[in-house]
């Protein structure tokens, strides 16, 4: 009870409350069992930070909403024009990435956009040249 004294005493030297709101605050807040813990009372670290911890995976909920994407983008693909996925993309990319700050699908938002950006032609090349290796590798 002396460290709750303290506290208000030194909250009323730097004028936030009055030196009679600390007196009627003492056995207020005593009366209801508010105690002061003497290491977090004694620590110089803040209670709170203001910088965020990147996590790649949060949680399941960021694999599931991956496997989601994986699954809804090529359905799209195939069944709507090419054009109607880049849409869906930046929409997904809105809500997932800037909103909800989800690493996991961010990732993969990224690369479906390279791919929607990438010409045909390189992926008949690298289709050929998977087949040449194949070829070769089996004689």
């Amino acid at each position: 009870m002396t460290e709750l004294r303290s506290i208000l005493d030194e909250a009323a030297r730097e004028e936030l409350i009055t030196a009679e709101a600390g007196e009627r605050l003492v056995p207020f807040l005593a009366a209801r069992g508010v105690v002061v813990d003497a290491h977090a009372a004694g620590s110089l670290e803040p209670a709170w930070s203001d910088t965020e911890t990147p996590r790649f995976v949060r949680g399941f909920h960021d694999v599931l909403i991956t496997i989601g994407i994986l699954i809804v983008l090529p359905g799209l693909w195939g069944l709507a024009s090419l054009y109607a996925v880049l849409p869906a993309i930046l929409v997904l990319a809105e809500i997932l990435v800037k909103r909800q700050r989800l690493a996991l699908p961010a990732v993969v938002l990224t690369l479906a956009v390279f791919f929607w950006d990438l010409p045909d032609d390189a992926v008949d090349l690298s289709l050929q040249c998977r087949s040449v290796a194949d070829r070769r590798w089996h004689r």
